[in-house]
């Protein structure tokens, strides 16, 4: 969802403007006594197809019926498993007024947001796609060349100075995302400590996609399993590895591949 404005109807529009412990809109009540299942709506119908179908296919339907009717659950009665941090982001806080950072820094503080009220416990925020023509500030005037096209050129020294800015740039955002979590008190912490952040990028430096020594910044201790604060390097694992342990980090610990079958080798060691 691309405008920040509509994410925050869809995430919190039966969220109490006042958070949790405020009295619900009488508006948002009609609504969710309206609301039907559409499961019990069609319940005739599935059962005459799961007579039909083989004991596999029987089960991938039972599956899916089970995670429908959990989602429908949340959507009927969203407010019954709210963090109890939850408020709606105030998005007049945000005081940037270039749009592509102020756009950016209000979908960080719809998802931080979301997060404290257990809206979600997954989500990506993506800045531009993958040929990005953005052109940024730099100090004392504007590139000539946008980010997409840099990483794709010999560099020159102004070149090399003018991609520094943008890392710059976007480290600062990153640093926004991370102030915001902390700023949301959860438990004897913060929602930083029970999240994961992970900021990485599609290449290496290299002008063709260089995909080894690829970056990664996480922050975060996902509820404790990460250990902050350092660096470490690898020789030659596999991203994948890292994705592993990052599910093992939120109770998914059945996962033993990501991505290109056989390329993992199992969760990233010395991570907690």
């Amino acid at each position: 969802e691309n405008d920040p404005f509509a994410l925050f109807e869809r995430l919190f529009a039966e969220v109490p403007v006042g958070g949790v412990d405020a009295l619900p809109d009488p508006a948002v009540l009609r609504r969710r006594a309206e609301r039907q299942s559409i499961i019990d709506g069609v319940t005739a119908d599935l059962s005459r197809i799961q007579q039909r179908v083989g004991q596999t296919d029987r089960y991938k339907i039972e599956a899916h019926l089970e995670r429908l009717r959990a989602v429908e659950t949340r959507l009927q009665s969203p407010t019954g498993s709210l963090g109890a941090s939850c408020t709606p982001p105030n998005h007049q806080t945000i005081v940037s007024t270039e749009g592509y950072q102020r756009n950016g820094e209000l979908q960080i503080a719809n998802l931080a947001h979301a997060f404290a009220c257990d809206l979600t416990r997954v989500a990506t925020l993506q800045w531009q796609n993958g040929a990005s023509g953005y052109q940024f500030p730099r100090p004392g005037g504007g590139m000539t060349a946008g980010h997409h096209g840099l990483t794709h050129k010999v560099l020159t020294a102004e070149d090399e100075a003018d991609l520094s800015t943008i890392s710059r740039w976007y480290a600062d955002r990153f640093q926004t995302f991370i102030e915001t979590l902390k700023s949301i008190p959860e438990g004897n912490g913060t929602v930083l400590d029970n999240t994961l952040i992970v900021w990485t990028s599609e290449h290496n430096g290299a002008g063709n996609h260089g995909r080894t020594d690829l970056p990664f910044v996480l922050a975060g201790r996902c509820g404790g399993y990460f250990k902050p604060g350092r660096f470490l390097q690898y020789n030659k694992a596999p991203h994948a590895d890292l994705y592993i342990a990052i599910a093992h980090a939120m109770g998914l610990t059945d996962i033993t591949q990501f991505g290109t079958p056989g390329i993992a080798r199992g969760p990233l060691a010395n991570l907690s």
